[in-house]
């Protein structure tokens, strides 16, 4: 299944974003696929500051499980500062978004 969604950076984040995500940690990568996540792209519109991400997943609930995970926990803090914030510190402000068209 793919699953796409969207969060937004705070303004002059965009270069220490790419920086971080070019030494993403191989603990990370190793803890999304095991989540059963895969094909993850995530694209940046430089003059709004919103990034839209799309993966592939093989279980929702695989996923949710992530959340408990403590290295995704500590990539989440590490990437907070760059990041619009949920109130209450619950994580990056995100939305999910419907697909309306695909082409194979």
């Amino acid at each position: 299944m793919r699953t796409a969604f969207h969060m937004k950076l705070r303004p002059g984040c965009a270069d220490e974003y790419r920086k971080r995500h070019a030494a993403i940690w191989p603990e990370l990568l190793r803890s999304l696929r095991e989540a059963g996540i895969s094909d993850y792209t995530i694209w940046l519109e430089p003059e709004s500051g919103i990034l839209f991400a799309q993966r592939r997943m093989k279980s929702p609930d695989r996923v949710c499980a992530l959340r408990e995970d403590p290295v995704f926990r500590r990539w989440q803090e590490f990437m907070e500062d760059l990041l619009e914030q949920n109130p209450g510190g619950s994580g990056p402000l995100w939305s999910t978004l419907q697909e309306v068209f695909h082409m194979d």
